[in-house]
């Protein structure tokens, strides 16, 4: 079973997702990577499914992104 990473976008999924994960299939080919989406942005899924990720979609975790966020920006 090859590693697999899992990946929790929280802000400007649209701009840094798709970046991220063509970075990671040049930089690691045999990583299974696993997108976990909040529902919060439709994009995420969308670009997973575009660059051949693994998805996982739950809707009771929305806005845990926002919550992250917030944590980080208090922790900095």
């Amino acid at each position: 079973m090859p590693p697999v990473l899992i990946v929790i976008p929280v802000f400007n999924e649209a701009e840094y997702l798709g970046p991220v994960l063509r970075g990671l299939r040049r930089h690691a080919p045999g990583l299974d990577v696993l997108v976990v989406d909040d529902g919060s942005d439709d994009q995420s899924a969308a670009i997973a499914r575009e660059e051949g990720a693994l998805l996982v979609q739950h809707a009771y975790n929305a806005g845990y992104g926002v919550a992250i966020q917030t944590g980080l920006k208090y922790a900095l």
